[in-house]
């Protein structure tokens, strides 16, 4: 991840990680919520890789309504997913940023694994901008 673009977050209260197993409704269900359709599979099935391949944009927010879901902080709401290598090796994607979120480069110091899967033949990109 690039460290430049991870510290800015950080000053925000962002940080990007990788999803734990445990997380799995959660992501799942925010997947749903802001991006229905067949996100939520993938989202499911990038958790189930070893190691994960979903990584999420999780925000610091104690004034936020609380989070039910004891796999995340307290005090984090799920703010952006993104996922590689889900359902096909070299494969990049979903990956979607709350629209409230968009525009500070929360996608942009994901891992670059999808440009190690790119050399290693093609890569399909799925995506949703607004």
């Amino acid at each position: 991840m690039s460290l430049r673009f991870t510290a800015r977050l950080r000053t925000r209260g962002i940080e990007i990680r990788r999803a734990q197993p445990t997380e799995r409704r959660v992501i799942v269900d925010w997947a749903q919520q802001h991006f229905p359709g067949s996100w939520t599979a993938e989202c499911e099935a990038a958790l189930e890789q070893r190691p994960v391949t979903c990584f999420i944009a999780a925000k610091r927010e104690p004034a936020v309504a609380p989070n039910v879901n004891p796999s995340l902080q307290p005090d984090e709401s799920l703010v952006g997913v993104v996922c590689y290598d889900a359902t096909r090796r070299g494969m990049f994607g979903p990956e979607g940023v709350h629209e409230r979120f968009r525009g500070l480069g929360i996608a942009t110091p994901i891992p670059t694994t999808h440009e190690r899967s790119r050399s290693r033949g093609n890569v399909r990109v799925c995506s949703r901008a607004s």
